[in-house]
């Protein structure tokens, strides 16, 4: 009984050692957890200390502001800020694709001679300056068949607040397919099967204190050194 009572003893000892050195090797493997396991709840995290910024300027990932810089001169970017702060609705990927399509609008309208057209995209001043160019096409009796083949790049040059009227200018690099006819129809300039380089510098103004908002107006037409 003695020794039966001793061995029992000593097999609890050895369960004893056992379930401790299991508990160790537990706690080795599954108390810690590695860099790619995530906890089942998410901690309380502490508020994110801000950091200061330069006037006016937004921290934006290097990629999100090499793009950016791509459409927007560094310089335009004050005025880019002065109009967002007359015009909190103002979006400048929306502005840059809108301006893409008045390009082809109006160089569309202005080859064909549709005045009608014209007047809603453009101002007096440019409307008058185009309506020279189209009667003296008329009167020579050509006609064009231009298209925009591509637009490569429209790049902001310049923005800022005139009074009410927020202004941008667009430099734009595309390719035309121009070809000019006269009376009996017969190619006089121009070529159906190459298109040439073109740049223009277009700029733009709307009035941002009006409601509701007016429509972007071609103030201005350059072209481009």
């Amino acid at each position: 009984m003695l020794f039966a009572f001793g061995g029992m003893v000593v097999e609890i000892v050895v369960l004893v050692v056992v379930a401790a050195m299991l508990c160790v090797w537990l706690y080795n493997v599954l108390g810690s957890r590695t860099g790619h396991e995530q906890s089942f709840t998410k901690p309380v995290e502490a508020s994110p200390a801000v950091v200061a910024q330069p006037s006016g300027q937004l921290e934006r990932p290097a990629s999100e502001e090499k793009k950016r810089d791509e459409i927007v001169l560094p310089e335009a970017w004050d005025g880019i800020r002065r109009i967002v702060s007359r015009d909190s609705h103002f979006d400048l990927t929306a502005f840059i694709e809108g301006a893409k399509t008045a390009y082809g609008k109006i160089l569309d309208a202005f080859w064909q001679g549709d005045r009608l057209k014209l007047s809603d995209m453009i101002s007096k001043d440019v409307m008058e300056a185009f309506e020279h160019v189209i009667k003296n096409r008329e009167t020579e009796g050509h006609s064009l068949e231009n298209r925009l083949i591509n637009i490569d790049k429209a790049v902001v040059q310049k923005a800022g607040v005139d009074g009410d009227n927020a202004i941008i200018t667009v430099s734009y690099d595309a390719w035309i397919s121009t070809i000019v006819r006269n009376q009996e129809g017969i190619m006089v300039a121009g070529s159906s099967a190459d298109a040439l380089p073109t740049h223009d510098v277009w700029t733009f103004s709307r009035n941002i204190r009006q409601e509701p908002k007016t429509s972007w107006l071609l103030v201005e037409t350059l072209a481009a050194s």
